[in-house]
């Protein structure tokens, strides 16, 4: 038997429209809830995501400050290294340097004279004066050795020597050239034309001899 709603009272068909009604306004509002809850999960999703992509800025601006300190201390450290390996060269050097050409100051003296003697005679020299002697206890001469970029001054004892000789002017200047390439370490300090006779010369000597410290 089929029913019409035509056929049913007035009553029964406001009930029904009212129960109709009631299904829209829950549907709406489950609709409004739905919605409000989406929109709360979005927006905490979105405040996280804000939150955790700050945090993760911090950090990579934290990790590259970090990179960048070790960085600059791996620089340092072999900025250190290099120094400490040119000062290891440098004071090598010194101490070749001291082996190679510096004596004892104890018998310091006698090898000068013995130099002296012994290179006046082979350019056919003659020593016109007493050789006059000078050590410097309280001042000794200062010494540079440079070995790279690095500069290392060390005090050394010295004995100064006065003398004149005689001879012609090419056997003089070659003296003076070969005291100044001597075994002993020698600098000319001094050179004063005392007296010209002939082709012969009288020429006055300072020169400078430097030893190992005892």
């Amino acid at each position: 038997m089929r029913i019409s709603l035509r056929t049913l009272p007035v009553s029964l068909k406001s009930g029904l429209d009212n129960v109709k009604s009631f299904f829209r306004i829950y549907e709406l509002c489950a609709v409004l809830v739905l919605f409000l809850g989406i929109s709360v999960v979005g927006f905490l999703y979105n405040s996280l995501l804000v939150r955790k992509t700050a945090l993760l800025d911090k950090l990579q601006d934290e990790s590259t400050s970090l990179r960048k300190q070790i960085d600059k201390l791996k620089a340092s450290q072999n900025a250190r290294l290099v120094a400490i390996r040119n000062t290891e060269a440098a004071v090598l050097q010194l101490n070749e340097f001291e082996n190679r050409f510096l004596r004892d100051i104890t018998s310091g003296r006698l090898a000068l004279i013995d130099e002296i003697h012994r290179l006046t005679a082979k350019n056919n020299l003659e020593i016109d004066s007493d050789i006059s002697f000078e050590r410097e206890k309280d001042s000794p001469g200062k010494l540079k050795l440079r070995s790279g970029k690095e500069d290392l001054s060390k005090e050394y004892p010295s004995i100064k020597a006065s003398f004149a000789v005689i001879g012609r002017y090419s056997d003089i200047r070659s003296f003076i050239s070969e005291l100044e390439s001597s075994e002993l370490f020698l600098i000319v300090e001094g050179i004063r034309l005392n007296s010209e006779k002939e082709a012969l010369l009288s020429v006055e000597l300072s020169i400078r001899c430097y030893f190992r410290q005892q």
